[in-house]
């Protein structure tokens, strides 16, 4: 593990394979699903190698899309000591659906997730962090305690916004909303008087690590906690290239993957990581 840090990277994991993403939506729509080749199999146990060379747990929010078609491997991530959160059932984002049809969405994905396992799943991930008012007064009706959803970054055309006037911070990226749901950010870091995405995903696989971490390492500096995300499919630089998707998209999809492993490795090894749940954050 290393040392060089007080503070601590939540790793998360959004557990979605190459086709379920937006950016695909228009080639893949849902009722294509089963007839792809799905890939992710491979991608999360290179994910969970990685995190059990070096001693660390992590936040699973897998789609139930996923654990329908791979029980076992919910199974098996669950069983090398990782938290199972939910990402909703099929990957649509929240602001497109009404409130009847996240509730389903909830209530299929965590039911599927305690089947598989036999016990309670408290964590949620909104697809594409489309979060949006009155999502959390869901979540709390279907039995979720904490919600990662709300990124920082407000220029990105797909993530969701909602009314800051409705949560109660508790500590840097931790608020309580007022349906007594826990939140937890995607953070933003702050440079030149601009606020630039940090948290993961495409940015990591953008960013030149080096850069990358310089910028956690400060972070973390002023503060306890740095929550990161990353997909499996991110990892994976032999997946189908898809071209027709448009040039933002597949800049978006395809940046940075050959590149993934090795920096997801060395982020391992610069920082402590731990999950969500064994954070002490949910007390």
């Amino acid at each position: 593990m290393s040392q060089t840090n007080t503070g601590k990277i939540l790793f998360t994991i959004d557990v979605e394979d190459w086709f379920h993403v937006e950016s695909m939506r228009e080639k893949f729509p849902v009722n294509s699903w089963k007839s792809q080749t799905y890939r992710i199999e491979k991608n999360v146990n290179d994910i969970l190698s990685l995190l059990d060379q070096k001693n660390y747990n992590a936040t699973f929010f897998c789609l139930g899309d996923v654990a329908e078609m791979f029980p076992g491997l919910i199974r098996l991530i669950h069983s090398q000591g990782h938290e199972i959160a939910s990402h909703g059932y099929s990957h649509q984002m929240l602001n497109a659906l009404s409130d009847n049809d996240i509730k389903y969405e909830l209530l299929k994905s965590k039911g599927i997730l305690e089947n598989i396992l036999g016990e309670a799943v408290y964590g949620y991930r909104a697809p594409t962090f489309s979060i949006r008012d009155g999502v959390y007064q869901l979540l709390k009706e279907t039995g979720y305690r904490y919600d990662s959803s709300l990124n920082l970054f407000k220029y990105h055309d797909k993530y969701g916004s909602v009314d800051m006037n409705n949560f109660k911070k508790i500590s840097e990226g931790v608020l309580d909303h007022s349906s007594g749901i826990r939140a937890f950010t995607i953070p933003v870091i702050s440079r030149l008087g601009l606020n630039l995405p940090w948290g993961g995903g495409g940015y990591f696989r953008l960013i030149p690590y080096v850069i990358y971490k310089r910028e956690v390492r400060r972070f973390l500096k002023k503060n306890d906690f740095f929550m990161f995300y990353i997909h499996p499919w991110e990892l994976d630089f032999m997946q189908p290239r898809i071209k027709d998707i448009g040039l933002s998209n597949y800049f978006r999809h395809y940046n940075g993957l050959k590149n993934t492993f090795n920096n997801l490795s060395s982020l391992m090894d610069d920082f402590d990581c731990v999950s969500i749940a064994n954070s002490g954050l949910l007390d």
